[in-house]
């Protein structure tokens, strides 16, 4: 009996899980150009609302995959939000570790450049830290310098 409800709660809480996942990338779909048209004001309005949608379809992205979509839809994130502006440290610690694990992960991503030199302060976040190797095999990668690997 024990095991049967075990079961039954282990399926309900997946198929709960499922179900907020998909309610979530169809919200995403649905309201993109929304989002967009609501921005048209100003230039910081529509930096406001895009740095939300972003950050939203980024921790989609994190928790469903696949790491080329994280990889996009990060660096988008970071176009929009200033790094100042993401707070604690622990964020920003934990998305360049995100960033760099899906641009290295990621299938068919190659600009390692984007990451290394256009968003040069998210990665230094990683320095002096146990990832700063991170920091390294990006700026190898970008250089195409494999005797540093």
């Amino acid at each position: 009996m024990l095991k049967e409800m075990e079961t039954a709660s282990t399926s309900t809480t997946a198929s709960t899980s499922t179900t907020v996942v998909e309610s979530i990338k169809s919200f995403l779909s649905k309201n993109k150009s929304l989002l967009t048209e609501l921005a048209n004001s100003t230039e910081s309005d529509l930096a406001i609302v895009h740095s939300a949608y972003y950050e939203c379809a980024m921790t989609y992205r994190k928790a469903v995959g696949p790491p080329e979509a994280f990889y996009k839809e990060a660096i988008s994130y970071l176009h929009y939000t200033p790094l100042d502006t993401i707070s604690p440290t622990k964020a920003q610690y934990d998305l360049a570790t995100d960033l760099s694990l899906s641009a290295l992960t990621g299938k068919g991503v190659y600009n390692f450049g984007e990451v290394v030199h256009n968003n040069k302060l998210i990665l230094d976040v990683l320095r002096g830290t146990e990832n700063e190797y991170l920091v390294k095999l990006m700026q190898a990668s970008a250089e195409g310098d494999v005797d540093s690997l």
